[in-house]
């Protein structure tokens, strides 16, 4: 049997109504040379059941963005006056000076976050 013979029986089983895996079993070839034969020939379908991507989840709250340009700002909050460093390691971790020196501010965290409320207004600045 020629390839052009094999391939014609191929789509005459999808027309009759078989799946690729029957029309594999019953010609005794993989089901990878079936489905070229079908998308040559054009009788692939679309495939049923669920799409493989999910749709993006739309948040209720707006997103905050660190260190956003954006025009409109409440306040530049970066010059307000500095909390004096602790320099420990244990409260807020906004490096201060060189990074290599590791100093750290220290002072208590504000909420669940890395910053103090100081340094937590100067990272997330709200949009008017």
């Amino acid at each position: 049997m020629t390839n052009d013979e094999r391939n014609e029986k191929i789509c005459k089983l999808r027309r009759r109504g078989f799946t690729t895996v029957q029309i594999s079993r019953q010609m005794k070839v993989t089901r990878s040379t079936v489905c070229g034969v079908l998308h040559r020939a054009g009788l692939t379908s679309e495939k049923k059941g669920r799409p493989r991507t999910k749709p993006p989840k739309l948040s209720a709250r707006p997103k905050r963005f660190p260190n956003a340009i954006v025009e409109g700002l409440k306040d530049v909050r970066a010059l307000e006056l500095e909390p004096i460093p602790l320099g420990t390691d244990s409260g807020c971790q906004w490096v201060h000076g060189d990074p290599r020196d590791h100093v750290m501010c220290g002072h208590t965290p504000h909420r669940r976050s890395a910053w103090c409320p100081h340094h937590y207004a100067r990272v997330y600045q709200e949009v008017m």
